[in-house]
């Protein structure tokens, strides 16, 4: 851009009648990245919005209807909440079904690393449209998934965009009928599509265990870093449960509910992330004394971390 005064001028005419036509706006983009879509390329809205759906269509679920529809069309969609008046619930839901990133904006300060850190998450994501099919065999089952991941219309679960170098750990309970030594438990299978419409790819992995009499299994040690995903899980669960206390009006059940959690996380072997889990866990008790607001969308977003990629800023914190 070499003259930037067209756009300021073109800013300058805008004029806010007081209400969110959110769906409205994504739409506008929405069309337009459709219009220009390349195959060959990951295409992406990015919905900013400082308040809450109630001009045009409002229905959350329909909304995330429509942005998922586009999702399959090969459009994904970020959306990033901006201030304290903002639909958390809503924001969440089209990040989701747009296979995006989700972040809470509370400073234009932010805006900047925000957008260089979805520049470089775009560049280097190499597997988009994720699923993630796991099934029992030989009389096993799966009990749950501890992450909050969305369904596919295959029987899958979604997984946000392979990114190079990132990690994502799913936890899973399965429970084990009088068991064959080095039987096959289940197949997990890994299936994503590759940037530049090239054919599907998928992995697949079969899991299997040893038989071991009692004795020795009783004396094996707890593995360390399941037991710490499994309390992560459970942390962003107790979330959920505080946001729905949070909801009727319970404040004393919602700390209630953080503090068990917070309990429980202290009770694990100290690590950099059971550490700053506690620590977060802490501070959503103190803000619910003082900003339910705030405290109900630092909880909705920390719940989806294991389900979609959620922006955090240098410090650890994506506006808090």
């Amino acid at each position: 851009m070499r003259d930037p005064q067209p756009f300021l001028a073109a800013i300058d005419r805008i004029d806010s009648g007081g209400s969110t036509a959110l769906f409205d706006g994504w739409l506008a983009g929405a069309l337009q990245a459709a219009e220009h879509l390349d195959p060959a390329a990951l295409n992406r809205v990015l919905l900013l919005s400082d308040g809450q759906a109630n001009c045009g269509l409002t229905a959350g679920g329909q909304i995330a209807a429509k942005v998922a529809g586009l999702t399959q069309r090969g459009v994904s969609t970020s959306a990033f909440g901006l201030g304290d008046d903002f639909d958390e619930d809503l924001m969440g839901a089209i990040a989701a079904a747009g296979d995006g990133t989700l972040a809470h904006i509370e400073s234009p300060r932010q805006l900047e690393a925000l957008y260089a850190a979805e520049l470089r998450g775009l560049a280097t994501t190499f597997g988009r449209k994720v699923s993630l099919g796991i099934r029992a065999r030989n009389g096993a089952a799966l009990v749950e998934v501890l992450n909050d991941l969305p369904p596919t219309p295959a029987g899958n679960f979604q997984l946000p965009g392979l990114r190079l170098g990132q990690e994502l750990s799913v936890a899973v309970r399965l429970q084990l009928p009088a068991w064959t030594a080095n039987q096959e438990i289940a197949s997990v299978r890994l299936a994503w599509d590759p940037p530049g419409g090239a054919a599907r790819r998928k992995r697949i992995e079969h899991l299997t265990l040893p038989v071991l009499p009692a004795a020795e299994v009783a004396a094996l040690p707890s593995d360390d870093a399941v037991a710490e995903e499994f309390a992560v899980q459970a942390a962003n669960r107790a979330r959920r449960q505080a946001m729905e206390a949070l909801d009727r009006g319970d404040l004393a059940g919602a700390d209630s509910t953080l503090g068990m959690m917070a309990a429980s996380m202290a009770s694990l072997s100290r690590t950099e992330r059971t550490s700053r889990e506690l620590k977060l866990l802490e501070e959503k008790q103190l803000l619910l004394r003082s900003d339910r607001n705030r405290a109900r969308k630092s909880l909705s977003r920390e719940s989806l971390r294991s389900s979609l990629e959620v922006w955090e800023s240098e410090d650890g914190h994506s506006g808090n």
